[in-house]
């Protein structure tokens, strides 16, 4: 899952859309779940004037990790609140993705192969040292492509 790399206050800059009073700083606070994670973006204090409806805007979440694989990650939501937390609207449960779209690129030095016994067409045991690039799930795999 996208998270943050700690929890606590992230940098938020505003990028398209958004009126902020100074700078590009929004207030944004990370916080870690269970099963996700939540973001909320303060506009308290930040919004030179309202944002109107149907206006698309943007901003950059700084310090966060992408998806531990190039399948889709599912399950982001957004919701809009008043100041006191009641709803104003909110989007279709699940209904947006994000994809990694390429791997991590090992390079010779994370993979060593040694061979219990050196001698050309001998009988051996090959001993492979593979140093991750990425954190491995406990329902990940490893496959190795062994020249014949």
């Amino acid at each position: 899952m996208a998270t943050s790399t700690s929890p606590g206050s992230v940098a938020c800059d505003a990028i398209t859309n958004i009126p902020v009073t100074t700078g590009t700083q929004l207030d944004c606070v990370f916080a870690h779940g269970t099963t996700q994670d939540k973001l909320t973006v303060s506009f308290a204090g930040y919004l030179s004037s309202n944002i109107a409806s149907d206006t698309l805007f943007s901003f950059k979440i700084k310090g966060v990790r992408g998806p531990p694989s190039t399948n889709a990650m599912t399950g982001f939501n957004f919701r809009t609140t008043s100041q006191t937390g009641d709803l104003i609207d909110q989007s279709v449960s699940g209904s947006v993705a994000l994809y990694a779209v390429f791997p991590a690129q090992g390079t010779a030095a994370n993979m060593i192969v040694t061979s219990d016994d050196p001698s050309i067409n001998a009988p051996s045991t090959l001993t492979m040292r593979i140093q991750t690039i990425n954190p491995l799930q406990p329902e990940s795999n490893i496959i190795v492509t062994i020249p014949s």
